[in-house]
């Protein structure tokens, strides 16, 4: 204990460091040893013998953060008071910014604790060659901008910015003084005058000039390979999802079917979607008059065991193309709508604005526009009982076989036939486009009021008719009964 506190009481250290080795070269790491040679004493006499030694790396006189790794020296020889080793504390602890040593000593080697050893040693000079090394930007002379290059772990250069994409990245201008830009097979480009300014679909390329020729290098991708582009005679046909899955997000066949596998999402706040394809905005099925395919434009939709068509006729007279809905491509009679607005059910074409082939099922009332504003000319409607009396109310059965497009139902009716309310009230017969007949059994109602009003006329002046003669009968009865009371 007695040296001991004489060491601390008495030690003073005097050091100097340079760099070893060289410079890297090429993609060789620097060494970044520093050889430290350091003179202890104790008493004012030089120590001889073998010590333990601890330095550390720190960014303050006293106190502060210690910066890289401890680094501890056993047995080491100390001659004369002095004593060489070299020391590692790698390329990052050297900034820029100052640094200090910290030496902790124990002598005799093995014994003891270690003693701090005070004031801690700034460094200068040669540990801040290891800054140049690990050096990876450059600021501007007047230090705007800071950083002005900048070389990333990869290697790669930007100039202008700190995050370069490619081997060298620019934001800025680059000007060429003189030569011009060598490329691997040993080409210049010399002048922009050969430089393609735009490639255009439909209108091949643009740019070049009077300079050296130039060439574009094309991989044929097929469906769409990453990093490739498409030739004019082998089309990319598939799309791939935002995040690449699934590949073949949209894909169109070499007829020009799409196919979507999806989801897909189509117009401005359509993303995300939860369907197979979600359109927000306007979209269009066929050209009209510039490109049609077939006897209808349509869209079909597919059901587990049943096809259904949302389509419009190809028509060659402008202006008449049909829209309907059916279980085919072209028109089956489901439904159709006109281009006049003429609606048919189970027929294609309907000759009223609604033309219903088979029943009609209604659970509230059918009411027909009758108010006394809409009509003029109104007449009573006279001979009603004569015009009733000359109609006939039959049962019947439909020619189902003979009109199977009909689909007239099977059952038994009751009702007229349309050329005899044609031939005595042809207000109630409507002929219509294929020479056929139908009743608007409704009209017929009209009449029947007034037939029924004739009736009960004629019920009326009986009625008084019976009345007289019943007082007459009644006036010879009692007649009659005088007579015979006075023989």
């Amino acid at each position: 204990m007695a040296r001991t506190s004489a060491l601390l009481q008495a030690t003073c250290v005097i050091g100097c460091l340079s760099l070893l080795g060289t410079p890297a070269r090429g993609g060789d790491a620097p060494d970044t040893a520093i050889l430290y040679q350091g003179q202890l004493v104790q008493s004012g006499a030089a120590v001889d013998g073998a010590c333990d030694f601890i330095f550390s790396l720190w960014d303050a006189p006293t106190g502060g953060t210690n910066l890289g790794p401890v680094l501890q020296v056993n047995s080491w020889p100390v001659i004369g008071g002095v004593f060489t080793t070299t020391l590692d504390f790698g390329i990052a602890a050297f900034t820029g910014e100052a640094r200090w040593l910290q030496v902790a000593v124990r002598c005799p080697a093995g014994s003891g604790p270690f003693f701090t050893l005070a004031p801690r040693q700034r460094l200068a000079g040669a540990p801040y060659t290891l800054l140049a090394l690990n050096q990876s930007t450059l600021a501007a002379a007047d230090g705007d901008p800071s950083p002005a290059v900048v070389v990333d772990d990869e290697g790669s250069v930007g100039i202008g910015t700190d995050t370069p994409t490619s081997t060298l990245t620019v934001n800025g201008t680059i000007e060429s003084l003189s030569g011009g830009v060598v490329f691997p097979d040993g080409s210049m480009l010399t002048s922009a005058d050969s430089v393609l300014s735009q490639i255009i679909a439909g209108a091949g390329l643009i740019g070049g000039g009077g300079g050296p020729s130039a060439q574009i290098e094309v991989s044929f991708a097929g469906s769409g390979v990453e990093g490739t582009v498409a030739r004019s005679d082998h089309w990319h046909s598939m799309l791939a999802a935002a995040d690449g899955g699934p590949a073949d997000a949209l894909a169109i066949d070499a007829d020009g079917t799409v196919n979507i596998p999806g989801p897909v999402g189509i117009g401005p706040f359509a993303t995300n979607p939860i369907e197979q394809l979600r359109v927000r905005g306007d979209a269009i099925v066929g050209a009209g008059s510039t490109f049609h395919d077939g006897d209808s434009e349509f869209l079909r939709l597919d059901g587990r065991s049943l096809s259904w068509f949302l389509a419009v006729q190809n028509e060659s007279t402008t202006g008449n193309s049909a829209f309907f809905i059916g279980k085919d491509s072209i028109e089956d009679g489901i439904f159709n709508i006109e281009s006049d607005g003429d609606i048919g059910i189970g027929t294609t074409a309907p000759s009223a604005r609604l033309h219903v082939i088979g029943d009609i099922l209604a659970t509230g009332t059918c009411n027909c526009s009758s108010d006394a504003r809409f009509k003029t000319n109104i007449t009573a409607i006279d001979n009603a009982l004569d015009r009733v009396r000359r109609l006939r109310g039959v049962f019947y059965d439909w020619r189902t076989e003979a009109y199977p497009d009909h689909h007239f139902s099977p059952a038994r009716q009751v009702g007229v036939i349309g050329q005899e309310v044609a031939d005595v009230l042809p207000e109630a017969a409507i002929l219509l486009d294929d020479g056929t007949y139908s009743v608007a059994y409704g009209r017929l109602a009209a009449v029947n009021i007034e037939a029924t009003k004739e009736l009960l006329q004629l019920v009326e002046q009986q009625q008084d008719l019976i009345a007289s003669l019943a007082a007459r009968l009644e006036l010879l009865e009692t007649q009659i009964a005088s007579v015979e009371h006075d023989q």
